[in-house]
């Protein structure tokens, strides 16, 4: 989707649809709140509540959580085993709800994305790498790190998991802003705003800078006691110092994007003569709340998970109109079809994700069902990455006509 600037946009002097219908996706109202106006809505909510009841902050606290792990790992045992006593118990309530959330809107945005990926057998085939040998490559990564014995190959198993850990938290900061990036430029097209070559790069500048911002942030977020690597430990408390310096320079060049990021916003407006549309700023300017939300509450249980949902968010919006536009070109059920698709993604998604308390795994069971599903998340993010790449080339006509199909009817 971020490659949706450089397709030919001639055409945008007067309106990217070409008819009187509204450029939207949905429609104006869900296009805004999924785009970012919901969660920034939720996260000024949240700063309000946690500022005004601190103990709130104190009750989700992930670093009692840290402690306890600590002390588990020192005393020679094994913190994944016991993750679930580890968690703050007034954090479950909450908790819970995140992870209903997550399944309902987070496990369809990956599923949906495999069925774009693999919808037809040429897709397949012009995609070879993202829908072949990028899966391959992770199951073996997988395979080795989960199946083999802890021992074999130098202890390289464990490695290659946290290995995959790292890389998906570099991807989804790639990824994150990546699709921001895309949200703006496709709505600003819907609005008839062509942005210039120093206006994109003025508004891009603040998303390059959160990229960073989340990696720093994911990095600072590997606690000890999560690993089964003594050095982390030992070495954590300093590396933590300069991590956080670092994520403070960040945020000093973030603060200057933002206003940087307005004012070309204001000149591709003023230029174009015209309003600029809402749900491409929005889409921008919620990434900034996104990571205010996660340096400052860094410390709450499941933060990450907000960010999360957020994200699927945009990215649903974009799915759901391609699954109309398809299924109505096939039938007249294009609504219903798509309601079918996505109850079904939900399904799928809780089955893999969710299955040790729906049956009632052993606790040893469900501990290494959870390390297992915990690589597989990580390796399902990475692949993510390289699909999203392959389904939203904007420039492939194909795609154009999927995602706006319903402008030109």
């Amino acid at each position: 989707m971020s490659e949706f600037s450089s397709m030919n946009t001639s055409d945008q002097g007067e309106s990217a649809t070409g008819s009187s219908i509204s450029p939207c996706v949905i429609h104006p109202v869900v296009d805004w709140l999924f785009c970012g106006g919901l969660s920034i809505v939720v996260i000024i909510g949240v700063f309000v509540v946690f500022s005004s009841h601190p103990e709130m902050v104190s009750a989700f606290s992930y670093e009692k959580a840290l402690q306890q792990a600590v002390e588990v790992v020192e005393q020679g045992a094994d913190p994944v085993g016991q993750a679930a006593s580890l968690v703050p118990s007034e954090a479950f309530s909450s908790l819970s709800i995140l992870l209903v959330l997550s399944t309902l809107i987070n496990h369809p945005h990956f599923m949906m994305s495999y069925k774009l990926l693999y919808n037809s057998r040429e897709q397949i085939q012009e995609y070879r790498w993202s829908s072949t040998w990028m899966p391959v490559l992770l199951v073996a990564v997988l395979i080795l790190g989960i199946v083999a014995p802890r021992e074999a190959f130098g202890g390289a198993g464990p490695l290659l998991l946290e290995g995959l850990n790292v890389v998906a938290a570099l991807y989804l900061a790639w990824h994150y802003n990546g699709q921001a990036w895309g949200m703006v430029a496709s709505f600003s097209y819907l609005g008839g705003i062509k942005l210039s070559r120093t206006e994109k790069m003025m508004i891009r500048s603040g998303l390059r800078v959160m990229t960073a911002v989340h990696v720093l942030i994911a990095l600072m977020l590997v606690k000890p006691g999560w690993t089964v690597h003594e050095y982390v430990i030992q070495r954590e408390e300093t590396i933590g110092i300069w991590l956080h310096d670092l994520l403070v320079v960040a945020l000093i060049f973030a603060s200057v994007t933002l206003p940087i990021g307005i004012m070309a916003f204001r000149s591709a407006s003023k230029r174009a003569g015209k309003g600029l549309p809402v749900t491409a700023f929005t889409s921008w300017l919620a990434v900034y709340f996104w990571y205010a939300l996660l340096y400052v509450q860094r410390d709450v249980f499941g933060i990450l998970v907000v960010v999360q949902l957020a994200h699927a968010l945009q990215y649903l919006v974009f799915t759901t109109r391609v699954e109309i536009n398809r299924n109505k070109a096939e039938s007249s059920s294009g609504v219903a079809r798509t309601v079918v698709t996505f109850a079904a993604a939900i399904g799928v998604g809780a089955i893999v994700f969710d299955l040790p308390g729906w049956i009632g795994m052993s606790n040893d069971t469900a501990r290494m069902y959870g390390m297992a599903m915990g690589a597989v998340a990580s390796a399902i993010n990475i692949h993510h990455y390289f699909v999203d790449g392959a389904i939203w080339k904007i420039s492939n006509p194909r795609v154009r006509k999927d995602l706006f199909a319903h402008l030109r009817s």
